[in-house]
């Protein structure tokens, strides 16, 4: 190590972005990523702010185009929630050479 604040330090002291680290951290793809030593990481790190102006929280599926209600058990929407915060925060993640 050089001494200098990992990613994931930075991530636990910066609180206008603790909103997009506790989606994050239970996921482990973010700490394969971050913790690659032989890749770059550019992570896009959404504001509490504009997390909570999203329409759709990232956790929530999008709405239906079909007006009836889609009844689903606990364990799918577990499961649908997860797949969805893994779309999201992959999405804010950039690696590169």
């Amino acid at each position: 190590m050089n001494g200098l604040p990992t990613l994931v330090d930075l991530l636990t002291i910066q609180s206008s972005s603790s909103i997009f680290y506790s989606y994050a951290r239970e996921l482990a793809l973010l700490v394969c990523h971050l913790c690659h030593e032989q890749r770059g990481v550019m992570l896009l790190v959404p504001t509490n702010k504009a997390v909570m102006a999203l329409e759709r929280k990232p956790h929530q599926s999008p709405l239906s185009n079909d007006s009836q209600d889609i009844e689903v058990s606990e364990q799918e929407y577990n499961c649908q929630s997860k797949e969805n915060v893994q779309r999201w925060v992959s999405s804010c993640l950039q690696c590169f050479s």
